[in-house]
């Protein structure tokens, strides 16, 4: 699964990553494992934006990122400021959705 992304909307879900699923504290376990691989995420997305290759910031993820991707992003609530985010955010959802389930 192919998370393709622009350079503002890359850049915008680093800050959604930034702000809201690294300071994230959960208690429960399958909460924690969804973190967890939501971190592997983090890790490619921050790679391709160091790398500042001009090809693109789209990322791969495996099986099992692009369901945790799906299962903290489904239903998930956005301030009303994050309209872009939540917009694109939600069509990645719908793709995996599409591809995965």
């Amino acid at each position: 699964m192919t998370l393709n992304l622009t350079q503002q909307q890359a850049e915008a879900l680093f800050e959604v990553f930034q702000n809201f699923i690294l300071p994230a504290k959960p208690v429960r376990a399958k909460d924690k494992l969804i973190i967890m691989m939501l971190l592997k995420v983090f890790r490619k997305l921050r790679a391709k934006l160091e790398a500042r290759l001009p090809r693109g910031y789209s990322i791969t993820l495996a099986p099992e990122e692009a369901m945790a991707y799906f299962a903290y992003f489904d239903g998930y609530t956005f301030p009303p400021t994050m309209i872009y985010e939540k917009n694109f955010i939600s069509a990645q959802i719908n793709e995996i959705n599409r591809q995965l389930f």
